[in-house]
C-alpha cells in the first residue's frame, strides 16, 4: 500500500516539531540522529548542484538513503551520521556487503526507472553532529 503524500508531510512536520522540543542533540533516538543527517546531506547535495530524486528508497537488495543525479550520473548516497568518534569512523559501518547490496539496488533503481543506460556510481556522506547547528560534512565520491 502506498502511502499519500499528506501522511508523509505530516510524519515530517510531526519530526521537525519534535526536533524543536529537544533541541539538545543527547536525547535524541538514533532514528532521530539519522533523519537529521539525511536531511543535512540533503541540503548539502542540493547546495553542491545535484538534484535530488528519492530518499529512503527500499528495493529488495537492501534501502537507498539518497538517490541523486548530477551530470547525467545516476548516485546512491549512504548517509552515516554520528554524534561522537567514539565508535570510529562513520563510513567504516559501510561494509564490503553493505556496498555490494547498494550496487544491487542501485542498478534495481535504474532499470526500474529506464535510466540503467546512465553512468552510477556509490558515495558516502559522513555528518559529524556536535550541536545542531554545529556539525561537519564529509563527502566521499565513488566508495
Amino acid at each position: 500500500m502506498k502511502k499519500d503524500s499528506s501522511t508523509k508531510e505530516r510524519r515530517d512536520k510531526n519530526k521537525e516539531a519534535l526536533m524543536e522540543v529537544t533541541k539538545d542533540i543527547k536525547a535524541w533516538s538514533n532514528r532521530m540522529i539519522g533523519a537529521y543527517g539525511e536531511a543535512l546531506a540533503g541540503r548539502y547535495l542540493e547546495r553542491k548542484g545535484y538534484a535530488l530524486v528519492d530518499k529512503n528508497v527500499r528495493l529488495r537488495f537492501g534501502e537507498l538513503d539518497i538517490v541523486a543525479i548530477k551530470d547525467k550520473v545516476l548516485i546512491a548516497v549512504e548517509v552515516k551520521t554520528r554524534r561522537n568518534g567514539h565508535c570510529g569512523r562513520p563510513c567504516e559501518a559501510v561494509t564490503t556487503l553493505k556496498r555490494m547490496h547498494m550496487e544491487k539496488a542501485l542498478l534495481q533503481y535504474a532499470q526500474k526507472h529506464s535510466v540503467y543506460k546512465w553512468s552510477m556510481r556509490m558515495d558516502v556522506i559522513e555528518v559529524y553532529l556536535r550541536d545542531r547547528a554545529d556539525y561537519d560534512i564529509v563527502h566521499m565520491r565513488g566508495i
